[in-house]
């Protein structure tokens, strides 16, 4: 016996008229604050000796989203697919710092569990833990950091 297919119940189509969306002063106001947004120059150094890779980098971004969006080599082999997902569990990220490392957010917990462990060295961070915190007396510095250091 066939079996009877339940009727789909048809929604009326509604013309509903959009107002037209006037930008708002709050909307001016967020839109110019963030094109004023003070940025700095990151550079990674991959241990591995290639090219560097430089991009800039805004206040308020974590190093490790910048470096993947970069494709900067951040992690090896297995690391890439097995890693915390920025956490700050498995220091699969770490970086080497070599230059303005002040204008990094300071040192988490995370880091300073590991560094305790011995898998960080001193001047390591991890990289999805480190925050720029610059403004606009800092746009002409920059970041340097060596991915994936050799211990």
């Amino acid at each position: 016996m066939p079996r009877a297919t339940p009727q789909r119940m048809q929604r009326p189509r509604v013309n509903v008229a959009r107002r037209a969306s006037r930008p708002s002063a709050s909307n001016a106001a967020h839109r110019a604050s963030t094109m004023t947004r003070a940025s700095v120059k990151v550079t990674f150094l991959p241990s591995d000796g290639s090219s560097a890779i430089e991009r800039e980098i805004t206040a308020n971004e974590v190093l490790r989203t910048c470096a993947l969006e970069a494709k900067a080599p951040l992690y090896s082999g297995w690391d890439s697919m097995m890693n915390c997902g920025g956490l700050g569990n498995c220091a699969t990220c770490a970086v080497d710092v070599k230059r303005g490392g002040e204008l990094l957010s300071e040192e988490t917990d995370a880091e300073k569990r590991k560094r305790k462990a011995g898998k960080l060295q001193d001047t390591w961070r991890l990289a999805c833990q480190c925050v720029v915190k610059c403004d606009e007396a800092a746009a002409g510095t920059e970041i340097e950091v060596v991915t994936r250091p050799k211990k």
